[in-house]
């Protein structure tokens, strides 16, 4: 049993020892890779049989069972074309672990694949090949039997860790054309070279493929695109393709952090645009544009580097990309949303982006426009922050916007659509902020921010056919620093006409202009209307000073840049004003006109003022350009050296570019000096003149200037009959020049010298040097000037020196030294030997001024007699002067010493005394010391002395004026002509702070015994107070002056300034029935007469502007004669102006402006007179035939006159008492009677007064030719009849002064009281008022014959007529020189003789009046009448006459006693007269309002005041009456 179950044992030993045998020959045949590959290849070839493609394996060798290797695996697509193939795959495994786990994974421990070769080709489908093969593979694998299987429970297929090795990769797409260039990713045909990556945690799953890429590399065989490391988590399945964790660095570029593919179906990709979704996050991802560019060749122009965070998700045609962070260049930063839907057709694709918190340096944005030129003005704009959407297509958009720049703002809110250039249209605001307009012009001193507002909607941006409308406004316009507001602007275009309105409304300029612009032509034309109400050019940088604007404008000009303008402006109505009006300018028409012709343009200047033509062959801007460049090149011989006109012309000779053109110039002067007082008030020309010349450019620049001056006026200086000829030429390339300039006058007045002529000035510029030579002579006489020389230029300046040069006066030669030599060099100015001298006489300056202290400058005079002066200033001074003056230094005013003394010192030959000073810098305190004093009588009357130190800012000035009995005198040469005969003297101590500058004075100063004669008025002035000088002001407080008669009124006020400058007057005066006026014909033969006047006057205003007002009241003792015989006018500078009325009619409306217009040179009046019966006022009309009108009246006037010299008047005067005495060809004199109540009205014009005057004339007269049909029987009734009865004729004058409409009437004043008389004299003048010729026949009559006609006689034709009227004549003619005779006699004494007669009536008709005036015109005596009461019947009573006393109890007249006595007709009386009398007490008192009747109390002192009264308001006289 045993050995049996050895044998058994022993057998199933063997049995395993030969199992394990065969097995281990198995295993060993296993192992031997022919044999694997043998079978392996039976495989293959049966499943590439049954998936359709070629499937190959060269060879394999499997170790052990748990490591695999294949080489040579190829897999063909169905077209049997290349798709895998791969090296080697080395594949580690474990068995045990794949059969253990084979239901539930399939697992690989690692694969190695090298150079792995994948080939995608795109099918005519769309597909790709490998498409396919992965199809058939799902097809394989699919059971057939399917009814207990579930869905998606396929077994996972993982690798723990895979390698490629120097893989392949090809894509290929046959339906897209090949791109062969370096330069280009063709990602429609692309390879990838050398792809070595790391895979772990590889999966695949169903259609998911996963796994974690590390370190993959990989370059692009065409574009050489490197991929130097790229990581990521991929994912790839059916619905999508994810790399997660992406991190990648290709070429320069690094992608981070997701990206995802998302599509339906991998087909998708061939839909690509529509049908793949993307889903990506960049965070800090960074993109040069060297690795974009192989995408995009524009990108290949760019150096650029874009840093990108945000967020994309869609399709190509859908997406946006939110929170986006898009960086690039130096600074620039994109952020917000951007959407896009419809690419890759841009044009179609709709946009919306959102952009927040942008900002863009735009130096960033140069390289982007490589092409464009304005890549200076993008980067004007600097830093630029943007914030707005943009939403729509490229096309049709709607852009919001705000965008800050480092020059400013802007803001858009616009509608865009755009077709082509014809149909495109706009709509929308655009708004600007601080808008740096000049900084981004580069015009930054005439233009400056903007601030703009508008809506512009429009269609086409061809001229030709766009038309388009705005409205705007301009809330700020920086122009020339001044920032214009509130301008609106409107506009219309429609087919390259352009319709628009203009208008501001700023402070300072105020304007409307409309206009109409015609583009459509070669040349543009321009049709402008509008007014500027106000431009106050000085506040908008057109003006030195305050200036105001006024015009219109109308313009049609034509062309497209300045110098091509063709056409007509003309500028209307304008109008220049100065503050307050003290110089103004008015121009009723300004007319440009500019021509061209082939060869000439032609401008031409018109005005009231002048006219002006520019004719050539010139451009405007060229003409200008070598004009100022011309006169640029002639300074730099006087301001420039040589070293500068060398740098000048080396530079002109590069730049300069050569012409040829000329320009004829005239200019004739028609008004100038209205123009020049505006512009120039120092200079004015009168009369005829003209200026003529040409300017003309080639290889020389040529100009002459030929000018022709009737009145040329500098200042204080006048040339008549000048004459001014220049000429100069120069070559344009280089410094030469030839010139030459004569300059003449045949009368001269310079300044405060005696009258000149013949004045000379001839000078001839050749290359380096100027000769000139000149000559003036004194008017009537032989004093004379020749001033001769030479100026030479030199490298560092130019150089004067006199030859031949003297003076002749008062029969003396003055030679000018011929050694003399003025250097002037830059600052520094050089005298040599410059010195006057006739015999003993000596006057001479030497040295240097300059900044340097070693070098001085003197003057000396010695023995100069001060008479020399006499008749060339036309002074009246006296003395011997000598005196030397050394300064060190020009410039700091350091080492000053002067002294000087005059001996003699006489003005109008009344000695002042002995005058005497000296200077001298004190180098220890750094001070100037001065010392002067005027002694007299071996008495210093005047001192000054003390210190100046130049150093000190403020109060460098310690001076003391000391004043001992300084005779008043001292002043009379700088007041002559407005006072003389001054008298009296001043005491007191005034000393003076401060600086040169701005002098401060303090102190008093005593007048005594001080008198003076006001010349134009001739009033004498009497004075003694005390004189306070101020640090503003010279003023007297209450200064009571005194006329001749003891009268008084009282002053204050003084003289204002500031700091010795903008000199201001101020004074205030209460006059008490002064006499202010006293002059006599041989005084004033326009005006003159003794005038005593109470009330307010006040005088205020810089001097060049003085206002003068008053309020005065005329007072008893007035009397005042205007002769108007023999003048035209006559006129005053202090007061009134008056014109003759003797003014023909048709002159009346051509002389109207000129009477009302008066010279005050530059004051203005506002007097207001209240004229009492007092003032007695005599207009001589001919004084030869005693035509004069006397008056007394009362009235209130207001009388103005402005700085124009405008004059006007307002108010009445009503006439009391007055007479005018009729003369004719000195035969006929008439006296009437003007009756009371006759009134003048003023209402502006003076000589556009209203009359409202009745005059009488009363004549004795038979009423027997006029009366018929009366009773003559018995002889009462007959010596009625011949008696003569008093006829009064009156005349009436209504309407204007210069143009009255005369009226007549004629009336029968004392006549019997009987019924027959009453009944026939009143059908008498009943008849004359019915009957005009009638009563024109009786009034001639009358004053001519002393008669009545009858209705039968006819005027001139009786034979008594001539008896008469040659009695009559006589009888004036007598009764006037009995007058004269009277009055020459004696003032008081008036005598007047009418009546006289050559008939048997002439002494019933005799009437005699006199009247004597006593006791200062306050008792007076008068007797009227005839001598006779009947037909030569006389008694005592007739031959005494009717006589008045009268006796004006109070001074002005108001309160009055009178008796008379009267001798009365009587038809009761035998004789027919009745002698009355009586006595009566008259009071008078003028008002216009109630409430002054109960004004009792006495006016009130007013207190002294230094500031002027405010001037009336017109026609405000009451309310100054109340005060």
């Amino acid at each position: 049993m045993i050995h049996i179950l050895k044998k058994v044992g022993n057998a199933f030993v063997l049995l395993i020892i030969l199992g394990l045998y065969v097995l281990g020959v198995v295993n060993i045949a296993m192992q031997d890779p022919s044999v694997q590959t043998y079978l392996t290849q039976k495989v293959v070839q049966k499943l590439s049989k049954a998936m359709g493609y070629p499937l190959g394996i060269e060879r394999i060798n499997v170790k052990w069972l748990d490591v695999i290797s294949l080489e040579g695996v190829s897999v063909k697509d169905s077209l049997s074309q290349p798709m895998i193939d791969v090296g080697r795959i080395d594949i580690n495994f474990n068995i045990w672990t794949i059969i253990e786990n084979s239901s539930r994974e399939i697992h690989l421990d690692e694969v190695t694949l090298y150079q792995p070769n994948v080939r995608l080709v795109k099918t005519q489908n769309g597909y790709l090949n490998m498409d396919y093969f992965i199809s058939r593979i799902n097809q394989m694998v699919q059971p057939s039997d399917t009814t207990n299987s579930i869905p998606n429970q396929n077994i996972p297929f993982t690798i723990g860790k895979a390698t490629l090795t120097d893989a392949v990769f090809h894509y290929d797409d046959p339906r897209e054309p090949y791109t062969r260039s370096p330069s280009v990713f063709d990602y429609y045909h692309f390879e990838l070279r050398d792809l070595n990556v790391q895979l772990q945690d590889f999966l695949v799953l169903g259609d998911t493929i996963q796994f974690v890429a590390k370190d993959l590399t990989t370059i692009d065989r065409q574009s050489k695109l490197k991929v130097h490391d790229l990581d990521t988590r991929f994912m790839y399945c059916a619905k999508k393709i994810e790399l997660a964790s992406l991190s990648a660095y290709i070429g320069g570029s690094y992608l981070t952090n997701y990206l995802s593919f998302n599509y339906d179906k991998p087909s998708d990709f061939g839909d690509f645009n529509q049908k793949v979704r993307m889903i990506a996050h960049f965070e800090n991802s960074r993109i040069f544009s060297d690795d974009l560019g192989l995408f995009h060749e524009y990108l290949l122009t760019l150096n650029e580097t874009w840093r990108l965070s945000g967020d994309f998700d869609g399709a190509v045609d859908n997406f946006i990309v939110r929170n986006t962070d898009l960086r690039f260049g130096k600074g620039s930063r994109l952020s917000g949303d951007f959407g896009f839907k419809g690419l890759p057709d841009f044009w179609s694709t709709t946009m919306k982006f959102n952009l927040v918190s942008s900002r863009i340096e735009t130096q960033d944005l140069v390289q982007y426009y490589p092409e464009t030129d304005l890549h200076e003005t993008f980067g004007k704009f600097g830093l630029v922050e943007i914030d707005g959407t943009f939403a729509g297509t490229a096309v049709d958009f709607d852009l919001k916007s705000n965008v800050r720049t480092e020059i400013g703002n802007l803001a858009t809110d616009m509608l865009f659509h755009i077709n082509d250039r014809y149909t495109s249209t706009y709509n929308g605001f655009l708004k600007t902020a601080g808008l740096n307009i000049g900084l981004l012009f580069d015009r930054p001193q005439s233009l400056q921010k903007l601030d703009f507002s508008g809506k512009i909607v429009g269609k086409g941006f061809d001229i030709t056919t766009a038309s388009a409308n705005l409205d705007a406004t301009v809330t700020r316009l920086g122009f020339n620093q001044y920032d214009y507001r509130n301008i609106q602007l409107r506009g219309n275009l429609q087919k390259a006409y352009f319709n628009g309105q203009v208008s501001s409304a700023d402070t300072n300029l105020t304007f409307n202009l409309d206009g109409e612009i015609d583009l459509s032509a070669a040349q543009n034309t321009f049709d402008l209307q509008g007014v500027v109400q106000k431009a106050n050019l000085m506040a908008l940088g057109f003006s030195a000073e305050p200036l105001t604007l006024q015009t219109q404008i109308d313009a049609q000009i034509e062309g497209n840049t300045v110098d091509e303008l063709v056409g007509r402006a003309r500028f209307l109505n304008t109008f220049l004003l100065t503050p307050r009006n003290s110089r103004n300018l008015v121009m009723d028409t300004l007319l440009i006109t500019s021509s061209q012709q082939p060869n000439e343009r032609t401008i031409e200047v018109g005005t009231e003022f002048l006219d002006a033509r520019f004719s050539g062959n010139f451009v405007i801007s060229e003409a200008l350009e070598d004009l100022s460049g011309l006169l640029q090149e002639y300074k730099l011989y006087f301001w420039g050296n040589e070293s500068a006109r060398r740098t000048y012309y080396a530079r002109k000779n590069k730049e300069h570019v050569d012409r040829n053109y000329s320009v004829l110039y005239a200019i004739q002067g028609k008004n100038v000096s209205k123009l020049l007082d505006f512009v120039y008030p120092d200079l004015a020309i009168f009369g005829k003149n003209r200026v003529e010349g040409i300017f003309r450019m080639g290889n020389t620049a040529f100009l002459s200037t030929a000018a022709q001056i009737d009145t040329l006026k500098i200042g204080t200086n006048q040339f008549l009959d000048a004459e001014v000829d220049i000429t100069t030429s120069k070559f344009v390339r280089s410094a030469e020049v030839l010139a030459s300039a004569l300059i003449t006058s045949k009368n001269q007045k310079i300044n405060t010298l005696a009258p000149t002529e013949r004045l000379d000035i001839e000078a001839i510029w050749d290359k380096d040097h100027i000769d000139f030579t000149s000559g003036l002579r004194q008017t009537n006489s032989a004093n004379r000037a020749n001033l001769n020389g030479e100026v030479r230029f030199l490298a560092n300046g130019f150089s004067l020196r006199l030859n031949r040069s003297n003076l002749f006066l008062l029969d003396e030669v003055w030679n000018v030294n011929p050694t003399n030599l003025i250097t002037i060099s830059g600052k520094r100015t050089e005298f040599s030997n410059l010195s006057l001298q006739s015999g003993k006489q000596r006057i001479s300056l030497n040295g240097e001024m300059n900044n340097d202290s070693t070098r001085n400058l003197n003057f000396e005079i010695r023995n100069f007699r001060l008479s020399t002066l006499n008749p060339v200033f036309e002074t009246q001074l006296g003395g011997i002067m000598d005196g030397t003056a050394e300064l060190h230094d020009m410039f700091n005013y350091s080492e000053l010493s002067s002294d000087f003394k005059v001996e003699g010192l006489s003005y109008e030959n009344y000695e002042l005394g002995n005058f005497s000073g000296s200077g001298e810098w004190d180098q220890l305190l750094g001070q100037f010391s001065i010392d002067a004093h005027l002694e007299k009588n071996l008495s210093r009357v005047f001192t000054l002395s003390g210190n100046y130190d130049p150093n000190r800012r403020e109060n460098s000035l310690n001076l003391k004026a000391d004043f001992n009995g300084t005779s008043l005198k001292i002043i009379e040469p700088f007041s002559e002509g407005l006072v003389s005969d001054v008298s009296g003297t001043a005491k007191g101590v005034v000393t003076v702070k401060g600086t040169p500058e701005n002098p401060i004075l303090n102190g008093q100063v005593k007048i005594d015994q001080g008198r003076l004669t006001f010349d134009y008025l001739q009033s004498v002035l009497s004075f003694a107070d005390v004189v306070t000088f101020s640090e503003s002001e010279i003023a007297t407080k209450n200064m009571l002056v005194t006329d001749q008669e003891g009268n008084t009124a009282t002053v204050r006020g003084g003289v204002y300034h500031d700091g010795f400058k903008l000199f201001s007057l101020g004074f205030n005066a209460d006059m008490r029935n002064f006499k202010i006026l006293n002059t006599t014909l041989k005084d004033n033969d326009l005006f003159y007469g003794t005038a005593y006047v109470s009330g307010k006057a006040s005088l205020y205003g810089p001097i060049d502007n003085l206002t003068i007002e008053a309020d005065v009241t005329s007072n008893k003792g007035t009397r005042m004669y205007i002769p108007l015989d023999g003048a035209t006018e006559v006129t005053t500078q202090d007061y009134i102006q008056f014109v003759s009325a003797m003014i023909k009619n048709d002159s009346l409306g051509s002389q109207n402006a000129e009477r009302r217009s008066m010279d005050v040179g530059g004051i203005k009046m506002d007097f207001n007179f209240n004229i009492t019966p007092d003032a007695y006022c005599e207009i001589q009309l001919d004084r030869q035939a005693g035509d004069i009108i006397k008056a007394y009246g009362r009235g209130l006037l207001n009388m103005k006159v402005d700085t124009k010299g405008d004059f006007t008047m307002a108010g009445n005067y009503e006439i009391e008492r007055g007479d005018y005495t009729f003369t004719f060809q000195n035969a006929l004199n008439k006296k009437f009677t003007i009756k009371p109540g006759s009134r003048l009205t003023w209402s502006g014009d003076p000589y556009g007064a209203l009359l409202d005057v009745q005059a009488g004339y009363t004549q004795l007269a038979s009423l027997s030719g006029v009366l018929p049909g009366l009773s003559t029987t018995g002889n009462t009734a007959s010596d009625l009849i011949a008696r003569r009865y008093p006829v009064e004729v009156t005349i009436a004058l209504t309407d204007r002064l210069l143009s009255p409409t005369i009226g007549y009437d004629l009336a029968v004043k004392e006549y019997p009281s009987s019924g027959e008389y009453r009944s026939a004299v009143a059908a008498f003048e009943s008849r004359l008022k019915s009957d005009e010729q009638e009563l024109s026949r009786q009034v001639s009559s009358l004053i001519l014959f002393n008669q009545l006609l009858s209705p039968q006689d006819v005027f001139l034709a009786q034979p008594n007529q001539s008896q008469s009227f040659i009695g009559n004549s006589i009888s004036e003619l007598v009764s006037n020189q009995i007058s004269k005779w009277a009055s020459a006699l004696n003032e008081n004494l008036e005598v007047g003789v009418t009546g006289l007669s050559l008939d048997q009536n002439a002494f019933d008709n005799l009437q005699l009046r006199f009247s004597y005036r006593f006791l200062n015109d306050r008792f007076r005596v008068t007797r009227d009448g005839r001598f006779t009461y009947g037909s030569n019947q006389y008694d005592a009573t007739s031959l005494l006459g009717e006589w008045t006393l009268e006796y004006w109890m109070s001074q002005s007249g108001s309160v009055r006693l009178k008796a008379y006595n009267r001798n009365i007709q009587s038809p009761l009386l035998l004789n027919n007269a009745l002698t009355t009398g009586g006595v009566s007490m008259q009071f008078t008192h003028s008002f216009n309002r109630f409430k002054l009747l109960n004004k009792t109390d006495a006016p009130s002192q007013e207190v002294p005041r230094q500031a002027p009264l405010d001037p009336l308001p017109s026609g405000k006289l009451t309310s100054k009456l109340e005060e």
